[in-house]
């Protein structure tokens, strides 16, 4: 259970930030297609743990 959550949860969550960065460095003035990649990979593996142990968390203390 907490593992499809949060799978679900992290899939959203990334295709959000995938979508949406590019757009923020472009704006920023940095190269979308050098930055992106790297970003958000660093960016969905550190906010994935923090999903999958917030989620399993609120689970297990009867949230």
């Amino acid at each position: 259970m907490v593992v499809a959550m949060s799978m679900v949860v992290i899939v959203l969550f990334g295709s959000l930030l995938g979508m949406c960065l590019p757009f923020l460095l472009n704006r920023v003035g940095w190269d979308p297609a050098t930055a992106s990649a790297p970003l958000v990979t660093t960016l969905i593996d550190a906010c994935g743990v923090l999903i999958y142990f917030t989620i399993a968390t609120a689970i297990l203390t009867g949230l």
